[in-house]
């Protein structure tokens, strides 16, 4: 015999529970309407929707809001999924904090791999500054390249914001070839600004070691 529950009788996360383990059950009858849920917080939505975002590059919170809708009739807002994504991407690929302090072990890493690479980290009172890396490869790379180096920058959509500086070549059959590329403090970049200042002076010194 069926059981009717509604969200009035018991919490939001045992009729969940519930809906989940007995939905294939055959005379299964429950149908709450559309709400809002205390229980539907931030922390609620990774435990259920992490595999989907992972598995999903482009999950945006406006379809985690639409899922949570559709698949237990709870409705949640835009700020509240965009924090909930936020936590699962965190462990996903770890907070942006965590990867600031792993940065002296990816330098690292970087030499002791890729022995001939040319790499900068700036610190400034404990505070991320600038990174330059040029890869072994590139370098040996620039000797087929033509005689033209392109930089650009794009600002990074991250907590901590900063702007990723490249340089490129152009190879012999005309493709782009990556040469090296930085990371500064987020600022307004300009030729002559001390971000640039500090990309073209290391990009100096990588071409000046090529001589």
């Amino acid at each position: 015999m069926s059981q009717m529950l509604s969200y009035e009788q018991v919490s939001y996360q045992r009729a969940l529970n519930f809906l989940m383990a007995n939905e294939s059950e055959k005379g299964l009858i429950c149908t709450p309407a559309v709400q809002k849920n205390k229980h539907a917080d931030k922390n609620w939505a990774p435990t259920t929707y992490s595999s989907a975002i992972e598995n999903k590059s482009d999950y945006r919170p406006k379809l985690l809001e639409v899922d949570v809708h559709t698949d237990h009739k709870v409705q949640i807002n835009y700020k509240l999924a965009l924090r909930a994504k936020n936590i699962i991407v965190d462990n996903l690929n770890g907070t942006d904090i965590e990867s600031f302090q792993k940065l002296p072990n990816y330098i690292q890493a970087i030499n002791e791999s890729n022995p001939g690479s040319h790499t900068i980290l700036n610190v400034i009172a404990e505070k991320f500054y600038s990174l330059f890396v040029s890869y072994a490869s590139s370098i040996e790379g620039i000797k087929h390249c033509r005689p033209l180096t392109a930089l650009d920058g794009t600002h990074l959509m991250s907590k901590y914001q900063g702007i990723l500086l490249i340089a490129v070549g152009v190879d012999a059959d005309n493709h782009f070839f990556p040469l090296a590329f930085g990371v500064v403090k987020a600022e307004i970049v300009r030729i002559g600004s001390g971000s640039w200042n500090m990309f073209a002076l290391a990009w100096e010194k990588t071409l000046i070691s090529t001589l």
